[in-house]
């Protein structure tokens, strides 16, 4: 019985470091920085290169890179990077 509660007090003291020590640390962006990442929009493509799908590939890459320059690498009023 003793062992069990030395093991919970164990596993509670680890549950509160990890929660301590995990809470938003990464993050270490400005507010205008925030801002101007809230306006771009990211997208990726995994497409083919290599291989029989190679020309595939390419073209698809070709297409959205066509489309895109069209509307001014805009889509519902927000930038595309």
């Amino acid at each position: 019985m003793k062992n069990f509660k030395k093991s919970w007090i164990i596993v509670f003291i680890l549950m509160f470091l990890l929660s301590a020590c995990s809470g938003g640390a990464i993050n270490t962006a400005t507010s205008d920085e925030k801002k101007e990442e809230k306006e771009l929009i990211k997208i990726g493509a995994l497409l083919p290169t290599t291989g029989v799908y190679a020309s595939l590939g390419e073209n698809l890459l070709n297409g959205m890179n066509l489309y895109f320059e069209e509307n001014n690498w805009e889509v519902a009023g927000k930038k595309l990077k």
